[in-house]
């Protein structure tokens, strides 16, 4: 079995994980804050490589 990941799709698949965990955070699960800004922080790297 062949796994690929586009670079794209990934980089989309954080942002949203990065706006679900933001969400989390407004409603209270402060801890979630952190998680959102590592996610749009690697959205950002992978937006940057592609480039």
């Amino acid at each position: 079995m062949k796994f690929s990941f586009d670079i794209k799709s990934n980089a989309i698949d954080s942002f949203d994980e990065a706006l679900a965990k933001y969400e989390q955070g407004q409603a209270g699960d402060t801890k979630s804050f952190k998680f959102a800004i590592t996610h749009l922080a690697h959205c950002i790297e992978l937006v940057l490589k592609m480039l």
